[in-house]
Parts: structure tokens; sequence; C-alpha cells
């Protein structure tokens, strides 16, 4: 499985990145992603594009890699979609 961070609104080449062709192009099938449980928004956009909850949740990570700790705990969900 290939893993990386990544932004809604990753770029290459000036063009919005389109991951399904990417991935098929490399022979990966299986599309995964953590997003925040708190982004409803988000988790409907990667729903209306072919995504499922896999209802796996893990805590977001608790290093300081990602700048200080929230105040609130943050729990992420794992969305999978099949190519």
């Amino acid at each position: 499985m290939v893993q990386g961070w990544t932004t809604e609104a990753d770029l290459i080449e000036g063009d919005r990145m389109n991951a399904d062709s990417m991935t098929r192009n490399r022979g990966i099938s299986l599309l995964s992603l953590d997003v925040i449980s708190l982004r409803k928004e988000l988790i409907d956009y990667y729903l209306r594009y072919g995504f499922k909850l896999t209802g796996k949740k893990f805590g977001f990570p608790a290093d300081n890699q990602f700048g200080s700790r929230p105040l609130t705990s943050l729990e992420l969900v794992e969305l999978r979609k099949q190519l």
C-alpha cells in the first residue's frame, strides 16, 4: 500500500490530481485514506466519489509532527475505494 499525507488541493503540474487514473497506471487497485471525523463535508465529498466508510477509527497522531496537540480529541475515520 502506498501511504502519504495530502490535502484536498494537491496540484501536479498545475492541474488537480486525478488519483484514480494515477493509481490505475501504477497497478494499484485500492485507495485508502484517513479523514478527520469532524470534517463531515469532506467525508461526504469522498462518499460521492465512490469511497466507502470501513468503520475503522483511529486516534489522531499524538506526536508534534502536525503542530501542537488540539484541546479536543480528534479521531480519524478510514475510507476505501476499490478501483
